[in-house]
């Protein structure tokens, strides 16, 4: 199973971390390092999954709408679930599997954030990246829209605090320059304006879908679509051999 954002995942699936393990009852099963599980959650609107394939720009993915998401930040991802009813830790269920995923910190490259207007509603977007192979990049682009921008800021602002706390925990496994990275890190003053009350986040490192060790990702494509500035011409350089 590859990872496509949410998925129907069956109760007791293995997926090699790429979404949940749920127990009899379709509820997420916490991992060790979520931290207190379940006790905040963020209702969105609806999601939207997107591929980034170059002169072909943003292909959607998927759409998901339905009864709204809930977005459950742990510390150590963030867990997506299709609303189910009952907030914190359901979500809807389809005989023996349910719609759920998750994003965990370590693969965030970006943040973005498009405040509330009078025709946009407030939306907060996540970058990740995956690499099928030593030369392939795949970036793909997380979009939740809001009814309430208090909730779509303060999902930010907890996406940014557990993403320090968590690459602060795990320090040990960075290069020295990463830890050095993370530790001058601060939202004050390094967030991008691309217009249109839209803002955007670099993370100082992040790691590809799926690899469990944490390293500097390469610079992702030109993404110039809504909730992405520009970046560096796409395809990126080949990746460097896993040390």
């Amino acid at each position: 199973m590859g990872w496509e954002g949410f998925a129907m995942v069956a109760a007791g699936e293995e997926s090699a971390g790429y979404y949940p393990l749920l127990d009899s009852g379709l509820n997420v099963v916490p991992e060790p390092d979520d931290g207190v599980f379940g006790d905040i959650f963020f209702r969105a609107r609806s999601a939207r999954i997107e591929y980034f394939l170059g002169d072909q720009g943003w292909v959607v993915a998927s759409d998901f709408t339905g009864n709204g998401f809930d977005v459950i930040p742990t510390a150590s991802r963030l867990i997506l679930q299709g609303h189910g009813g009952t907030g914190g830790d359901a979500a809807p269920q389809h005989g023996s599997s349910a719609l759920v995923g998750h994003i965990r910190l370590s693969w965030i490259y970006s943040i973005a954030f498009q405040e509330k207007s009078l025709f946009q509603p407030p939306t907060l977007g996540v970058v990740v990246m995956e690499s099928p192979s030593e030369d392939e990049c795949t970036v793909l682009r997380l979009s939740f829209v809001f009814d309430l921008g208090k909730d779509a800021e303060a999902l930010r602002d907890l996406i940014i605090a557990n993403c320090r706390s968590y690459h602060y925990a795990v320090r040990e496994s960075l290069t020295p320059e990463d830890r050095l990275s993370w530790d001058e890190f601060s939202r004050d003053g390094q967030w991008q304006q691309t217009g249109r009350r839209l803002y955007w986040l670099d993370m100082p490192t992040s790691t590809f879908i799926g690899r469990p060790l944490l390293r500097d990702a390469p610079a992702p494509s030109v993404l110039d679509g809504p909730l992405v500035p520009p970046r560096p011409p796409y395809p990126p350089p080949p990746l460097p051999p896993e040390s």
